[in-house]
């Protein structure tokens, strides 16, 4: 058998073989997310609170918040606002009183 009938086989095969992993690939759907999201001053109570709004794509967001119950550390609290789709606005804030109600840091979270 001559080198290239060998190399020609091998093609064949390697490019069967690769038919098959695609084949029995899993497809997996794309993972939704909600985009342009931006973290504004809670409307009301803009020292205690922040506000997510997120403007376009698919899926759910919330906005966190850690807050804590002293201005040198203490523990801290983390406050959900709801779970909402974009176009609307989920918001929180820092409770006061015994709680605390110091603003320390904020993020997104987001589900598909």
């Amino acid at each position: 058998m001559s080198v290239l009938v060998k190399k020609a086989r091998s093609a064949a095969l390697a490019l069967a073989m690769a038919g098959v992993a695609v084949m029995v690939a899993p497809v997996s759907p794309a993972a939704a997310s909600p985009t342009n999201c931006s973290i504004i001053a809670h409307p009301i109570l803009p020292a205690y609170g922040r506000a997510a709004h997120c403007t376009s794509g698919t899926g759910e967001f919330r906005i966190v918040i850690r807050c804590s119950n002293g201005y040198n550390g203490g523990p801290d609290f983390y406050y959900y606002g709801e779970w909402v789709r974009p176009g609307d606005y989920s918001m929180t804030a820092c409770l006061t009183g015994a709680a605390g109600g110091f603003y320390r840091s904020s993020y997104i979270a987001k589900r598909g």
